[in-house]
């Protein structure tokens, strides 16, 4: 992870100063926030990944297969001369910056992908751009792929192939080898097995996988509950 290029978080080191393109003033104005989020936006992110892998396996591996996926994204759009979609979380609100509240190909993709071929990437980034390109447009700032330097591109590929070594070696993901999982299921199951249990957990994939496995695993009268519930306090009364 510390030896990630992580270029899409570090944008204003490719601008292409010799570029024929000239930026609009929206273009700019990009430039000027991308270059002031710098390091600190790489940063963010090695600990987020760390931090990811501190809670589960699976949300460490979906984060790394969307990662690849959003980099094929922009190397997609760098090789056909597209725009790229930046997040507006990125431009406008570094502190409450998280990349995994940025939308998979279709929003609700909580899978992880393992995909191992770059020419199947470049597919699946081609049928994301383009749902990014017409649902979601207002999501995103624009600019131009052509104002930014090949290495760019080069970088992208090279962070993507290291990512996809770390797929490799999970191959898969077998939630009944997942010990971590199995030590929680036993707490629940046996050792507090006639008492109310919440469990709290930073990542709400980390969440919503806990509660499709324990769900799987006969554990009744279970609920989730993320930012993302429109009245938590509906299953806080419950919970009491």
């Amino acid at each position: 992870i510390n030896s990630l290029d992580l270029p899409r978080y570090g944008l204003g080191n490719y601008i292409n100063e010799k570029s024929t393109v000239k930026p609009t003033k929206d273009e700019e104005l990009i430039i000027a926030n991308l270059s002031r989020a710098g390091k600190r936006l790489k940063g963010f992110y090695r600990t987020n990944l760390f931090k990811r892998l501190e809670s589960s396996g699976y949300s460490f591996l979906l984060s790394i297969s969307r990662h690849i996926l959003r980099n094929f994204v922009f190397i997609y759009a760098a090789k056909n001369k597209l725009s790229f979609p930046i997040g507006k979380n990125i431009i406008e609100n570094l502190d409450d910056f998280i990349e995994d509240a940025d939308t998979d190909s279709d929003g609700a993709d909580n899978k992880i992908t393992f995909i191992f071929d770059g020419e199947e990437y470049l597919k699946k980034a081609n049928q994301v751009y383009d749902i990014f390109a017409e649902k979601h447009k207002n999501k995103f700032e624009w600019i131009r792929s052509e104002l930014f330097i090949e290495e760019l591109k080069e970088h992208l590929i090279n962070d993507s192939r290291e990512l996809i070594k770390i797929l490799e070696n999970a191959k898969e993901w077998n939630p009944d080898e997942d010990r971590k999982l199995n030590a929680l299921y036993d707490l629940i199951a046996k050792k507090h097995s006639n008492e109310k249990i919440l469990i709290f957990t930073q990542f709400a994939d980390t969440a919503y996988y806990l509660f499709e496995q324990l769900k799987n695993r006969k554990i009744k009268s279970l609920d989730c509950v993320t930012g993302d519930c429109e009245n938590p306090t509906e299953f806080a009364q419950r919970f009491s």
